[in-house]
């Protein structure tokens, strides 16, 4: 049979590795999670000035989950069409058509005098209009215009 002796005038003791000798939260999250580069471009999102419910719009472009009619399919939700409304062909609505591929959105960016990337994805066509902005404050034009 095992016994522990618990000397009851010492005090217990808990160390962790750290280079500072005072404990915070965030290193110990940093060190049990460790380290995942985050993309610049959501950088620019979570640091622009818009208000939150517009960088989670934003972020759910970016991230392709905004109910898009092609979403809502494969959710089998029942409509009358999955086509774009503004798209004379048979376009089906997607996130990629709906803000960098429809006249109608082209015809938005074009009024800034933006031009968009045709085969882009979300992340490409917004590097490019930071590039055509240059300005500090771009993410909020492109958050704001989406």
């Amino acid at each position: 049979m095992e016994t522990y002796n618990k000397n009851e005038l010492q005090k217990d003791v808990w160390t962790y590795s750290a280079q500072s000798s005072s404990y915070r939260v965030q290193t110990t999250y940093k060190l049990l999670m460790g380290h995942q580069p985050v993309q610049h471009i959501l950088k620019w999102l979570w640091k622009s000035y818009c208000q939150p419910k517009h960088k989670v719009f934003c972020w759910l472009l970016m991230k392709d989950r905004l109910s898009t009619k092609n979403i809502l399919k494969r959710k089998k939700m029942q409509l009358d069409s999955f086509n774009c409304a503004f798209y004379i062909s048979a376009q089906e609505e997607s996130v990629h058509h709906l803000f960098w591929e429809c006249s109608y959105a082209q015809q938005c960016w074009g009024t800034l005098d933006l031009q968009i990337i045709q085969d882009g994805n979300t992340v490409q066509n917004i590097q490019a209009l930071r590039t055509q902005l240059r300005s500090q404050f771009f993410m909020i034009a492109i958050i704001l215009m989406s």
